[in-house]
């Protein structure tokens, strides 16, 4: 009897530590992801090893699949161009790729020296990245819906399908194309890196992680369905534009005990209330005051803030940055205070509604395209004379040649 029962504890030991080294962990299809499980091991499926060059001849020979069932391949090379091309005339195949060993980096085309496509096709579900990988370039991954690394990658780790740095505190790329509603940020993360989440489709809320420190540039560009973002206190950086063309995005909240920023009816500013960095896209106001005090306006503070019509700047107001107002494409009117001396690069770029802008005799440059594209703007007001106005430096096409009114006094 004791003989039968040791055997079976071994069988089931055995069995548990099989299952164990073979799980693959992949990012599910309900709303939200939870952060318990371990990183991805998995076992290269048997089958032929095909190049980029092969795969289109391969997928001629598949029949149409859908996206929840795709094939399984392996690929001997990470060629976005090749791969880009074989579904060009097999559109309606989806695949899941394994690269094997061979593969040491997953890199643009221009930067592998084999073409110029920048990203994997939409048509592929899910990649496996083996042991040997030691570089990859986050936008490649830019469509896909789970991300894998092999246990024994000593540069990454994937949990849940989301790529990280090997020790767990980066968080390099969110796969874009992941049905997930909302997603829990692993509590060790300290940095999320640029583009990390740049256009996910689905994902509405991030719960950021108490040892977040750093949001890197583009973080969550372009995630139109994120509604809300809540700072925790451990944060000191965010880069430009991390939350640029999340259309939907109405509020940013920060937490009081935060050091370093601090936010005003869902407006993100600088603690000591002297820089706005971000106006959310999504906020339906049709004015704002900037409120006394703010000196700067960040570069894309206010870029793409349809809704805007009016907007009024402060006495303190010294400084604007590249594109703070960008397609701003409702805004209609525009009065720069005497404090500012410079107007920069793309400050009002595409504003196509912008019908009046006051500018003061104490501006000494306006940068390249700094009205490019406001189609309505006819008129320029200026406080000073023909002559002081010849001597600004003015960039290039930084306007469409609008008649100047000289010696402007408001009436």
């Amino acid at each position: 009897m004791k003989k039968v029962c040791i055997s079976f504890l071994i069988g089931v030991a055995a069995l548990l530590f099989f299952t164990a080294c073979n799980s693959t962990v992949e990012s599910g299809g309900g709303n939200s992801q939870e952060n318990n499980q371990t990183e991805s091991h998995y076992n290269q499926p048997e089958g032929p090893v095909l190049s980029s060059a092969e795969l289109s001849d391969y997928l001629a020979s598949l029949e149409d699949n859908t996206v929840d069932t795709p094939y399984e391949i392996v690929l001997s090379d990470a060629n976005p161009d090749k791969i880009w091309c074989a579904f060009e005339e097999n559109s309606n195949k989806y695949l899941t790729i394994y690269f094997s060993k061979s593969v040491t980096k997953i890199v643009h085309g221009w930067e592998n020296g084999t073409g110029s496509i920048d990203c994997f096709h939409p048509n592929i579900v899910s990649i496996f990245i083996p042991e040997t990988v030691e570089l990859i370039e986050d936008s490649v991954l830019c469509c896909l819906s789970s991300i894998n690394v092999h246990l024994s990658n000593n540069n990454f780790k994937s949990i849940n399908g989301v790529l990280f740095s090997k020790n767990g505190d980066e968080l390099l790329k969110y796969p874009p194309y992941c049905k997930d509603l909302v997603y829990k940020l692993p509590d060790n993360v300290k940095k999320i890196k640029s583009s990390a989440f740049s256009s996910c489709k689905n994902l509405e809320y991030v719960e950021l992680s108490s040892d977040l420190a750093v949001i890197e540039s583009y973080a969550f560009h372009a995630c139109k369905n994120l509604s809300f973002v809540n700072i925790p206190k451990s944060v000191n950086s965010i880069g430009d534009n991390a939350f640029g063309g999340c259309i939907n995005l109405t509020s940013i909240n920060v937490d009081e005990l935060n050091n370093n920023y601090k936010s005003i009816d869902g407006v993100l500013f600088s603690k000591n209330g002297e820089e706005i960095i971000v106006y959310p896209q999504g906020c339906t106001k049709s004015t704002y005051s900037i409120p006394s005090g703010v000196k700067i306006i960040d570069e894309y503070a206010f870029s793409n803030c349809t809704k805007l019509e009016s907007i009024s700047f402060p006495a303190s107001l010294t400084t604007l940055k590249f594109a703070a107002f960008e397609y701003c494409s409702n805004l209609t009117s525009v009065v720069i205070p005497k404090t500012v001396t410079s107007i920069p690069n793309c400050a009002f770029d595409n504003c196509t509604s912008l019908t009046s802008v006051t500018i003061p005799v104490n501006v000494t440059s306006i940068g390249n395209y700094a009205f490019a594209n406001c189609t309505s703007l006819t008129t320029i007001n200026y406080t000073g004379t023909e002559e002081q106005w010849d001597v600004i430096e003015k960039g290039y096409s930084w306007a469409y040649y609008p008649v100047i009114n000289y010696n402007y006094t408001g009436n």
